[in-house]
């Protein structure tokens, strides 16, 4: 699951490389047509707010797997390692829920938009509902080689105290 989830990362690293230089463009190009040639374009704002949500969640994925999302670190810092080990299994089991809920509840949405088109791009809308799941399913693929070395731990140290 290890070599799933650095192979996984690899590509959404590279794909989120690709989504924000396509924002950064078009958010540019924006700029530039609406103060330069002052014929500014309809679609733009959209799909630059589309990409970043795109962004949003294909980039939580690599926050779980690089530990850089909020935590209470001073305090996790402070306590022995016992307690820092169940305060990262409690924590990384509430983000497995979220993820979770988020494929769930996701999948429910976008397959509820399939037929809604975005005003100004006019595409189906559910192409942006997708990344809820897409998001939540690579944030899953992260999050089982933190558990398993997690739990394992915990077994490993219950072993060694008996």
């Amino acid at each position: 699951m290890t070599w799933l989830a650095k192979t996984l990362s690899s590509i959404t690293e590279k794909i989120l490389f690709i989504l924000l230089t396509a924002m950064t463009l078009i958010v540019f190009a924006q700029v530039l047509f609406r103060y330069i040639f002052q014929t500014p374009l309809y679609w733009s704002e959209e799909a630059a707010r589309y990409l970043m949500i795109w962004i949003v969640f294909l980039g939580a994925s690599i926050g779980i797997r690089k530990g850089s999302h909020l935590g209470f670190t001073w305090y996790v810092e402070k306590s022995s390692s016992k307690i820092r080990r169940v305060c990262a299994l409690i924590a990384h089991l509430g983000l497995l829920a979220f993820a979770l809920n988020i494929i769930y509840y996701g999948t429910i949405i976008t397959l509820q938009n399939m037929e809604q088109l975005s005003p100004g791009l006019q595409m189906p809308v559910a192409f942006v509902y997708a990344c809820l799941p897409v998001g939540g399913i690579l944030c899953v693929v992260q999050l089982i080689p933190i558990l398993t070395k997690l739990l394992s731990q915990n077994t490993n140290h219950k072993a060694t105290q008996s």
